[in-house]
């Protein structure tokens, strides 16, 4: 469970191909083997991606695909987009995010023991489920800085739900944690440093009580402070119970890159 939240500026590459085969699938004779293609780069889109890109890419394909002859192709993006609903309901998707799910879908869709029946079926929707209620999750904490998230996602895989929220007893560890900001002004100077912080666990995994207390330039006390401010961690767990931390430290080094000094 130990992950970083962080946007990677290159997958951009990845959303312009998955989008340009998106807008060019849409004919109501083009090769069905290349919509199956677009499907299969949604679905495997970069965990990083965040869930709103992969769901603006589905609601295209639902809403594009609307010809007889790629009604299947819609059908396999409604189930996609179903995921998302079906790990975490009305969080990021709702019900009228399937208006234009054709109407057989949508009748069997919203029985709760049909699609029970169908994810337990299907290991590929199983598998992706999985993945999707993870991504879910570190977007529910990283916006709510809490990871008693477990009532949200009581629709998720059962093995991913014990390891999540009932992990064995032992010490924390982070499962959000943000690099701290180089100040512009260390680059002006090129003049590496750190500083160091102590800073209190929660029993939701939030930071708080956050100080510095020793730095090698005040300029570095600020970045690192709000950088901590951000990590979210697995609190110690003691008799199955969640326990709150105390006086951790952490030393923070900046280092600059020489070509980026004048």
């Amino acid at each position: 469970m130990h992950r970083c939240m962080f946007r990677n500026c290159c997958l951009t590459v990845v959303l312009l191909i998955t989008t340009t085969a998106l807008t060019a699938a849409t004919g109501d004779h083009m090769d069905p083997d290349y919509r199956t293609a677009v499907l299969k780069s949604i679905r495997e889109l970069p965990p990083n991606y965040g869930a709103d890109t992969a769901l603006t890419l589905y609601a295209s394909a639902i809403k594009q695909w609307d010809q007889p002859s790629q009604e299947s192709d819609r059908s396999k993006a409604c189930d996609g987009l179903y995921l998302w609903y079906w790990a975490a309901p009305d969080y990021k998707v709702t019900k009228q995010s399937f208006e234009q799910c054709p109407e057989a879908w949508k009748q069997q869709a919203f029985d709760r023991y049909t699609m029970s029946g169908k994810l337990s079926s299907d290991s590929e929707l199983s598998e992706q489920l999985t993945t999707v209620c993870e991504d879910l999750f570190f977007e529910r904490i990283y916006e709510t800085r809490s990871i008693n998230q477990e009532e949200m996602f009581k629709n998720c895989p059962a093995s991913w739900r014990r390891s999540t929220f009932h992990p064995p007893d032992g010490e924390y560890y982070p499962i959000v944690k943000v690099e701290p900001i180089v100040p512009m002004k260390a680059i002006r100077l090129c003049r590496n440093g750190w500083a160091t912080v102590q800073f209190d666990i929660g029993t939701n995994g939030s930071t708080k009580n956050i100080k510095v207390v020793e730095a090698s330039d005040r300029m570095f006390k600020k970045p690192t402070i709000h950088a901590v401010e951000q990590w979210i961690y697995q609190p110690s767990r003691e008799n199955g119970e969640s326990v709150e931390t105390v006086g951790v430290l952490h030393k923070a080094v900046f280092k600059i890159d020489p070509s980026a000094c004048n």
